[in-house]
């Protein structure tokens, strides 16, 4: 099932705590560099080893003192986990009440719906070109789900820990 968003931001809940052990790789390999409908760019594979380390780094950065593993452990659970722990993971880290909104070009309309308790989050290794950006409590993380669709998500820092408190995605 393919899930379509577009950012937005919602309330959080603090969640309780487990330290992560992911990317069991042999599940899914990392994905082919991905080609731009929109330019002649290409598109690298957000959990390629040099995309992951250039990523790391600027999420570390962002996070600053405000537990920069935990942040960078979420980002990366999101975007290459795979499997039940990886999971675990990020349902522990979610905000209650997550939704999230769908948008296309010429829309009228922005489609919200809840995320369900169980529902996955994990892209899968499915996420190219991803990039960071963000300022003192948050962090915005955006990537290309295909050719045709930006997606991204935000986590929020509070009570010492970072939780996902949004998703989107808006396709051509």
């Amino acid at each position: 099932m393919s899930i379509r968003l577009k950012l937005f931001t919602i309330s959080f809940l603090s969640l309780g705590t487990f330290w992560p052990c992911f990317l069991s790789v042999s599940a899914g390999e990392i994905p082919k560099p991905l080609k731009s409908l929109h330019d002649d760019s290409t598109l690298p594979p957000a959990c390629s080893s040099d995309e992951q380390s250039k990523l790391k780094s600027s999420i570390q950065k962002l996070a600053g003192p405000r537990n920069p593993q935990q942040a960078w452990n979420l980002v990366e659970a999101l975007l290459c986990g795979e499997g039940k722990k990886a999971e675990d993971y990020v349902q522990q880290y979610r905000a209650k009440g997550l939704t999230h909104t769908s948008t296309g070009t010429g829309d009228e309309r922005t489609a919200v719906r809840k995320v369900g308790k169980h529902e996955s989050l994990l892209l899968q290794k499915q996420a190219w070109g991803a990039q960071a950006s963000g300022g003192v409590q948050k962090i915005h993380v955006s990537y290309w789900r295909d050719e045709a669709c930006v997606a991204g998500f935000e986590i929020l820092f509070n009570n010492q820990k970072w939780r996902l408190i949004s998703l989107g995605e808006a396709c051509d």
